[in-house]
């Protein structure tokens, strides 16, 4: 999908930093369609999100995120005007809204052949979840960036994992490390 996304064009441009921004955070359709430019602060590398129940939160941003949306804000900012702080704007400048997201990652993935998969923006979500356990991060963890207000909505994920990937997980960890036998 990342291919279709040309970042010489400002739908590219857009649409990249839209996937990117779903996929190394995690956060919800509904909390990437309400994310303004006061959203971002990329000097302490966070998104202050505005979770389910108006819970706010913060989210970290690495470095290649960081990257492809400095590229949408200068790109941005030719499109639309002062008084609009919404972050994804269409070509006319205008709020691009949850229902518009969902219209363009359903295009790119109609676009990109994607059919034995749901493609939406809780896939990646999910996608984001399970590979954060998969590299061996707390659930705990994983509970308070995705906003979870209870743990048994994060263990909908940890239920994913399977054998091998226990396997692989445990094939990294030395338990004993600096015991003596």
């Amino acid at each position: 999908m990342l291919r279709l996304c040309p970042p010489n064009t400002w739908w590219g441009c857009r649409d990249r930093a839209i996937i990117l921004t779903l996929l190394l955070t995690g956060i919800r359709l509904e909390e990437l369609a309400s994310l303004t430019l006061t959203s971002i602060n990329l000097n302490d590398h966070y998104i202050k999100v505005l979770g389910k129940g108006n819970k706010e939160r913060k989210v970290y941003i690495e470095k290649r995120l960081a990257k492809v949306l400095i590229d949408w804000l200068i790109v941005r900012s030719r499109l639309a005007g002062e008084d609009n702080n919404a972050l994804w704007v269409t070509g006319r400048g205008e709020k691009l809204s949850a229902e518009g997201i969902k219209t363009v990652i359903k295009r790119l993935g109609k676009r990109a052949g994607i059919t034995d998969v749901r493609v939406s923006a809780h896939t990646f979500r999910h996608t984001f979840a399970i590979n954060m356990l998969r590299a061996g991060k707390d659930v705990r963890y994983l509970q308070a960036i995705l906003g979870h207000s209870s743990l048994k909505s994060t263990e909908i994920y940890v239920r994913t994992l399977n054998q091998e990937d226990a396997l692989e997980w445990h094939s990294h960890v030395e338990p004993f490390k600096g015991w003596r036998f």
